[in-house]
């Protein structure tokens, strides 16, 4: 087996390096975007928000982990990693957000039931009511924080307000790297342990990743998505905080893309005057729910496939 676990060293390597790349424009693309601080930075802050948030909160996944992937084997770790990579190449290349969360405990839950292991369906359906819940929130608390955002700014002290916004908006990118580290990568590192060695991978790989796969990332979505203001970049990366912060206490792995998205939605009803497309919201949760659904049919497909050949 010790080439199959070579292999997987390697994947969980790729996996960590392109979560967060993938990941680094949603919590700090906004101050880099703005020049509030250097692309270098930016990334430096993200990087130790990562790992902080790792060390310090990712025991809280383990739950989630032995719920979800009670039998660990190579094979078993192999394929969910191969589903979780597929599934982020085809929504990279679509470029249309995708949740590693979702996909990579859809793709476990379907090889567990695949392997007949006897589901906890008390924890898994409390953790998907949580993934409908999380996106729909976010769109609330984003209307209602906006509409009261306004009380705080005093426009005959606009430029001490506005240093005091910017010392913010570093504190929330830098809190909003912490809480993936400590829920998306937490969960990961939970389910794809090696042992000691396995902290160490997920370091290295969270630095090479957020210098080499985040360019593209940062430009797309500090630009195309949308220009964000000061005061709504903050209010979005402080519901993606409070969310992911209670997914994280109750074990739920869950996509901090899909609350800072449905956020920017809800930053955009905010304003009566600004014509909102629904179409392209649409779109997304399609491919969110398509996503999971496909991920799950995956693992459950894969590992049956794979032990009707291996009985050959």
């Amino acid at each position: 087996m010790w080439p199959l676990s070579i292999i997987n060293i390697f994947l969980i390597f790729l996996l960590v390096a392109i979560i967060s790349g993938n990941n680094l424009p949603v919590c700090s693309g906004t101050i880099i975007a703005t020049r509030i601080v250097s692309k270098n930075k930016g990334i430096l802050l993200t990087i130790l928000g990562y790992i902080s948030g790792l060390i310090l909160q990712g025991d809280f996944l383990k739950k989630a982990a032995f719920v979800i992937f009670p039998i660990r084997s190579e094979i078993n770790l192999s394929l969910s990693i191969l589903i979780a990579l597929l599934i982020f190449s085809f929504s990279h290349v679509m470029r249309i957000p995708q949740s590693f969360s979702v996909n990579f405990a859809s793709s476990l839950v379907g090889i567990s039931l695949a392997l007949n292991v006897i589901v906890n369906w008390d924890f898994i359906l409390s953790m998907i009511a949580f993934w409908i819940f999380a996106p729909i929130a976010s769109i609330i608390l984003m209307i209602l924080l906006m509409n009261l955002s306004s009380r705080f700014i005093k426009r005959d002290k606009i430029w001490s307000t506005l240093a005091k916004i910017k010392l913010i908006l570093i504190i929330v990118s830098f809190f909003n790297a912490f809480i993936l580290g400590a829920n998306t990568l937490g969960f990961l590192y939970n389910v794809a342990y090696l042992g000691q060695i396995t902290i160490m991978l997920f370091i290295l790989a969270i630095v090479i990743g957020s210098f080499l796969f985040s360019s593209g990332e940062i430009r797309r979505i500090s630009f195309e998505i949308v220009p964000l203001r000061y005061i709504n970049s903050i209010v979005s990366l402080a519901i993606s905080i409070f969310v992911l912060e209670i997914a994280t206490l109750l074990s739920f792995p869950i996509s901090n893309t899909q609350t800072f998205t449905a956020s920017l939605y809800g930053a955009g009803l905010s304003y009566k005057t600004r014509i909102i497309l629904k179409r392209p919201l649409i779109t997304i949760a399609v491919v969110w729910i398509v996503g999971a659904f496909f991920s799950f049919l995956l693992g459950y497909l894969l590992i049956k496939a794979y032990f009707i050949l291996y009985n050959f």
